[in-house]
């Protein structure tokens, strides 16, 4: 399965819960956000689809924040499995 890559938060991204992410970016993600300074903090989320107070914690984050105080790299791993709400994809 192909990493996707953005530079921004895609649309509507914010408003899904961990169970939704798969169907919102189709797989494994990396998103560089722009802060105040660098270098990025790199923050993954979702390495085990069943653990998902990662996502919980950086989604509550950005909503939040207004200006980023620092660069962010975020990595979103296993999309499938949440959608499952398992540890790994069947």
């Amino acid at each position: 399965m192909p990493l996707r890559v953005h530079t921004q938060l895609p649309a509507g991204l914010l408003d899904c819960d961990a169970t939704e992410l798969h169907d919102h970016l189709g797989g494994p993600t990396l998103i560089h956000l722009a802060g105040e300074t660098e270098p990025a903090l790199f923050v993954s989320v979702l390495l085990h689809g069943n653990e998902t107070s990662g996502w919980d914690g950086v989604r509550r984050y950005l909503l939040e924040t207004r200006d980023l105080p620092r660069d962010i790299t975020l990595f979103i791993g296993n999309t499938e499995a949440a959608r499952a709400g398992m540890r790994a994809p069947i």
